[in-house]
């Protein structure tokens, strides 16, 4: 075989036993068995394995275990047969090069805890019959070209903790099947063609620790029960067609590390984002933000990142930016309308690397401190309206 793996094929021990052809005891590579010998696991990753899953594998009534990933070669169609594998509980077939539907088949191994298509060429519908698979706990079908609504997947019936449906053809609205997902601790549906509302029973999956919703087509404000999500650490939706106020309630999200709402069209930053006390990156670029800058903004003392270019806020960065001195790396606040002298308070972010000031309103001379912040790699300042010389400070 022309596989990259092919050791342990040849030795005395295996736990299926070890057959002795006249010269050698063969065993096999990336297979397990049970007590008596019969095939439980098939295991086989980056191996160069090539062509098509045989259907002959449905013969292993035994399996428990299949996991096939990361083999560009290993192409064609899902075999319906594996359905016939009714013992498995694990079946792994991801970054590979499979194509075709997922045969309605699969969903009748009622045995599975965990299912992962993902990054393949997979396409179609999901069938009904995904309700069957009251035991699983994780469905992961990112970067494929599956469609349809997942409305009709019977997700109300599974008691997942882990949804990956990124970067597919998946549409219509979210509203009915994740509603019944109080369980969910992953979900992640960015990158496809969702519509509609964000559904306030969002707030009654409260075990969320990570959602993504980017790059959908949503035209929804995010609802005020999101402040119900106090394990969620994780959220972002950038580019999704979210508009509105930030409601006040995301003040409760206090496990926040990560919030990007970036290209929306989102208006206000509640005062109540001083509560995310864990916040470290914080992304609201190309929204429509008008007003001064949340001074709250910088009481979340571990904030790492703000990114606050392109959009339309106005007057001078406020003092206590000194809160966060020991934290702030980089910070973005091109594209404003922000203006009057630069305050030097800026200059005590002794850990700052990147400052992007540039197309604003700035006036007055740059302020010559600034070339204290020895950690200081970018630095942005066109597009204002200072004046005098570049301090030398800098120029240095």
């Amino acid at each position: 075989p022309q596989w990259t793996n092919q050791g342990d094929w040849r030795k005395r021990t295996h736990e299926c036993g070890s057959v002795y052809n006249g010269n050698t005891y063969e065993a096999w590579f990336g297979i397990g068995c049970n007590d008596n010998n019969e095939i439980r696991a098939l295991a086989f990753e980056n191996n160069n394995l090539v062509g098509e899953i045989p259907f002959e594998i449905s013969f292993f009534d035994q399996l428990e275990n299949m996991i096939l990933k990361n083999d560009r070669e290993l192409v064609g169609a899902i075999p319906a047969s594996l359905g016939n594998n009714l013992n498995l509980r694990q079946l792994g077939l991801y970054n590979n090069g499979l194509t075709g539907p997922i045969p309605p088949e699969i969903f009748d191994l009622t045995e599975l805890v965990y299912l992962n298509f993902a990054d393949n060429k997979l396409e179609g519908q999901i069938d009904k019959k995904v309700g069957q698979l009251t035991k699983l706990r994780k469905l992961i079908l990112d970067k494929n070209e599956i469609q349809g609504s997942i409305n009709v997947m019977q997700l109300r019936h599974l008691d997942l903790i882990f949804l990956g449906m990124s970067h597919n053809k998946f549409s219509g609205n979210i509203t009915a099947p994740l509603r019944f997902l109080s369980e969910l601790e992953y979900c992640y549906l960015n990158d496809n063609q969702f519509v509609g509302s964000l559904p306030p029973e969002m707030g009654l999956m409260t075990q969320l620790k990570s959602l993504t919703l980017d790059r959908n087509n949503f035209n929804t404000a995010i609802p005020k029960e999101f402040g119900q999500l106090t394990e969620l650490s994780f959220f972002t939706a950038s580019n999704a067609g979210i508009y509105g106020e930030l409601p006040s309630e995301v003040g409760n999200m206090v496990a926040l590390k990560t919030l990007n709402l970036a290209g929306n069209q989102i208006t206000k930053i509640p005062t109540t984002v001083g509560n995310l006390s864990n916040l470290q990156y914080f992304y609201f670029y190309q929204n429509s933000l008008k007003g001064n800058v949340p001074q709250q903004i910088f009481d979340m003392q571990k904030l790492e990142v703000l990114f606050l270019s392109t959009n339309q806020m106005s007057g001078g960065i406020p003092s206590n930016i000194i809160n966060v001195k020991n934290t702030l790396r980089q910070l973005y606040l091109s594209d404003n309308i922000l203006s009057g002298p630069v305050n030097t308070a800026v200059c005590a972010l002794t850990n700052l690397e990147v400052l992007f000031l540039d197309t604003n309103e700035f006036s007055g001379p740059f302020p010559p401190c600034i070339g204290d912040l020895v950690n200081l790699k970018q630095l942005y300042a066109f597009g204002n309206k200072f004046e005098g010389n570049i301090p030398q400070t800098i120029a240095k």
